[in-house]
């Protein structure tokens, strides 16, 4: 009884009702006979649905043991098959796995993988389709950033049940087959000309521009950014250090603003 806790709050709150307790099956109560015994001996009063409830101790005893015997020999078909799986797959010496046997099993988990991304995203078809349909700026398709907007603002939750984020939603539109839309989607070198005439604007005081206050100007003039969407610090930083048009390391950013004001580089 310490074992089944719901089958000992079942049998108290009967006997608090003053009401039989009602069973579908004779196993659902126990399959052990010595436990079924001491109930009919405690005259605790069930009623066992398959059986009906004008049933004597002597067919009750019967189906009882019926009960303990299938429950035995449950356990010695569960305990073959994973003998036998256990040998067919070599799961019981991992160290004895072959390799072809782990290239196999990795990708078969890593298709099972992809195959419940795919139905995941199937779910969520209509409101991706939605959102590809409309509009983006000046007249173009929209960007993947725009499209988790538009899902966030209509506040449809996103499979893990958060946000939608532009590289999320780039993830869900190629499972169901709209990968072509961001195909030709601007390179780092294709920004080359850009990025080069963000560098020659000036910034506070003097100074070199900072990645922020680029990224401001890069949005201003509706340029999109190398990974869709608009352009943040990082990815100015990202592109500038791609192009190598500007080391961005905390080390040398010093040296990068002597160089800009005419100073001479500091010997090592």
């Amino acid at each position: 009884m310490q074992l089944r806790p719901g089958l000992a709050a079942a049998l108290k709150g009967a006997k608090v009702a003053r009401c039989p307790l009602i069973v579908s099956r004779l196993d659902r109560l126990s399959r052990n006979v010595h436990f079924i015994t001491g109930l009919m001996e405690h005259r605790v009063h069930f009623i066992v649905g398959e059986l009906g409830k004008d049933r004597d101790d002597f067919t009750l005893h019967i189906w009882a043991s019926l009960a303990e015997q299938e429950r035995e020999m449950t356990s010695e078909r569960l305990k073959a098959a994973f003998a036998h799986s256990k040998k067919k797959l070599g799961l019981r010496h991992p160290s004895k796995r072959t390799k072809a046997f782990r290239r196999r099993f990795q990708a078969r988990s890593a298709a099972a993988l992809i195959k419940g991304a795919s139905e995941r995203a199937e779910v969520y078809r209509p409101d991706i389709e939605w959102a590809l349909r409309q509009p983006g700026k000046r007249g173009k398709p929209i960007s993947a950033y725009a499209a988790a907007k538009l899902l966030n603002e209509r506040n449809i939750e996103s499979p893990r049940g958060g946000r939608w984020w532009g590289e999320s939603f780039k993830r869900m539109a190629r499972r169901i087959g709209w990968q072509a839309r961001w195909d030709n989607k601007p390179s780092a070198e294709f920004c080359r000309e850009h990025l080069k005439w963000v560098l020659r604007q000036p910034g506070r005081c003097g100074r070199p521009i900072s990645s922020h206050a680029a990224a401001a100007l890069l949005n201003k003039r509706n340029i999109p950014s190398p990974w869709g969407g608009l352009w943040w610090s990082s990815t100015v930083r990202r592109a500038w250090k791609r192009l190598g048009l500007r080391d961005v390391s905390r080390a040398n950013r010093g040296i990068a603003r002597l160089k800009h004001h005419g100073f001479a580089t500091p010997r090592a």
